[in-house]
């Protein structure tokens, strides 16, 4: 593609500040970088509600944090608990905004905020790896809205996105000056832990390889040189580290790891082949296809190669998928979230072994109708889920306010064992009820708050309210489990000292309002085409015995 090269000064070891431009000078690259960030940023520029998995919880729990000092239900159900947290830094970033912007648009900025420090920090990454000013990093906004992002983990992209910074900033000091490589990792270090834990592993991991390849190239220093860097290096990391074992509370979490033995090969494989796993898996093999076509074409004419840095850092990325647990310490899917990382350093790892521009051109333009597709896809599908999400949204406007919220959905799987996509039931709705705590000051049951993970604690005030809040996804597939969740919210109701007055309500996800009432003899508060939200009175017997909270 079109490329900016700044030439080796191999007597001095370093860049001499002799700009060559070859085929599009840098402005213009820059320019078509912007607009191709706006392309990819379009879905959620024109999305209030966009269909990502644990959005709204996280939206939930930030108005939570950003509410709690004025609103007297908060502090009666939960309690502030450290910012010391590798799972903080978007809860502090929304919490912060929507004083100003509200909690909606805040989560909105979040999401922008992720796909550009991305985007262009793939960028950046190429350019201090290679020296070069190229368009080849644009072939990563095909990868951005990925299966992590339409999970919602948004602490570790968010995370991963500053990783690719920190790795720029290193090998924009390499080798000028050693003070700066350890200022700016060490500035990186707790950007990412508060982000999220994994993500500053592998930024760990990141830096390993590039101070591992420094070190081979400065063997003749002598070892007494070569420790001291190693020490140094690790030293940049060290001040974050001893704060999250001395002083972050998610040091008491139980460190116990699940390895999935079942299905090796599907699910270490499958997070590569489904990694862009949006609910639509037409538009997702075709720009899956189109994306590895580029890139096999474009390798096999000789027009590319790989930087060599980068790509090892790609591979041990790539390893971990294949080494690491299935789950610990309250985290999941700790191997399937790091393909989006391994593929996108793969990226941006291309580099042009030529300035003809003519086979680069061509790459560049099927990018650009990849990019074009990808954005209008998704928006067009944003769109029929909006409305979807704008039937359940104004049957949550109709709550009364600082109610208990108790969400249940009638699917069976949330995940499926399918090559090419992950969710069961698009758009994702277990979470969707954390809506209520950002429109209605509720308190919704299933919202992640739990201490040694999120800065705010759940602290229910009964043991009627601690059984439901124990389930993040109550299910409610048959009738029976519908009246058990019918007997244990009527317990909430009539026991709990803070609801028995402000009220219980359901929001039943895929419960019709006839199956609610075919089952259960209580008129609906509300009715939709999809779903029924119920007021579970003061006086309530349904005529079942509870039996199991196992049967949700």
């Amino acid at each position: 593609m079109l490329v900016k090269e700044l030439p080796h000064d191999g007597a001095s070891g370093h860049d001499s500040s002799i700009i060559r431009v070859q085929g599009a000078t840098p402005p213009r690259i820059l320019a078509l970088l912007l607009v191709c960030l706006i392309l990819v940023c379009l879905p959620v520029l024109v999305t209030a509600t966009p269909p990502i998995g644990d959005y709204p919880n996280h939206l939930g729990r930030a108005h939570i944090l950003a509410h709690w000092q004025d609103n007297k239900l908060f502090q009666e159900v939960f309690a502030l608990d450290s910012l010391l947290l590798p799972n903080v830094l978007t809860d502090i970033w929304i919490a912060t905004l929507s004083g100003w912007i509200g909690t909606l648009a805040a989560g909105q900025a979040l999401l922008l905020l992720i796909l550009a420090l991305t985007f262009v920090g793939a960028f950046a990454l190429n350019y201090a790896a290679t020296k070069q000013l190229s368009t080849w990093p644009l072939i990563v906004g095909l990868f951005l809205y990925n299966e992590v992002f339409f999970m919602g983990f948004l602490n570790y992209l968010l995370g991963i996105a500053l990783l690719l910074w920190g790795c720029a900033a290193w090998l924009l000091f390499e080798p000028r000056s050693r003070r700066g490589q350890w200022i700016t990792t060490a500035f990186f270090a707790p950007l990412i832990l508060f982000s999220h834990l994994v993500a500053f592993g592998l930024f760990a991991v990141a830096i390993a390889v590039l101070e591992m390849e420094a070190l081979w190239r400065r063997q003749r220093e002598g070892a007494g040189k070569l420790l001291v860097r190693i020490v140094t290096t690790a030293m940049a990391f060290a001040p974050t580290i001893l704060v999250c074992v001395i002083a972050s509370p998610t040091r008491n979490l139980p460190f116990v790891v699940d390895f999935e033995q079942s299905d090796f090969l599907f699910k270490k494989l499958s997070p590569f082949t489904r990694i862009l796993s949006s609910g639509n898996a037409p538009l997702d093999l075709v720009i899956l296809g189109g994306a590895v076509l580029i890139v096999l074409a474009t390798f096999f004419l000789k027009s590319i190669t790989l930087e060599q840095r980068l790509s090892v850092i790609a591979a041990a990325f790539m390893f971990l998928v294949l080494i690491l647990p299935w789950g610990t310490m309250g985290s999941y899917f700790l191997d399937a979230r790091v393909a989006a990382p391994s593929v996108i350093l793969f990226l941006s790892a291309l580099r042009p072994r030529n300035h003809n521009g003519s086979q680069g051109a061509l790459g560049l333009v099927a990018v650009l109708i990849l990019l074009a597709l990808r954005s209008g896809g998704l928006m067009l599908d944003w769109q029929a889920t909006g409305r979807e999400y704008a039937a359940i949204l104004e049957g949550i406007r109709q709550l009364p306010e600082g109610t208990l919220v108790i969400p249940a959905v009638s699917w069976k799987v949330p995940y499926a064992k399918t090559w090419f996509l992950t969710s069961t039931h698009q758009p994702p709705l277990i979470h969707f009820a954390n809506y209520a705590t950002v429109l209605r000051g509720s308190v919704v049951s299933n919202v992640f708050a739990k201490r040694g993970q999120n800065p705010v604690v759940l602290k229910p005030s009964s043991k009627a309210f601690q059984i439901v809040a124990d389930f993040s996804d109550l299910r409610v597939e048959t009738d029976d489990a519908l009246q058990t969740l019918a007997v244990q919210s009527s317990a909430v109701r009539q026991t709990d000292p803070v609801f028995a007055t402000r009220g219980v309500h359901l929001l039943l996800l895929g419960v019709t309002c006839d199956r609610w009432l075919a089952t259960i003899p209580l008129p609906p508060f509300y009715c939709g085409g999809a779903f029924s939200i119920v007021a579970i009175p003061a006086e309530f017997a349904p005529s079942t015995s509870y039996s199991q909270p196992d049967q949700f």
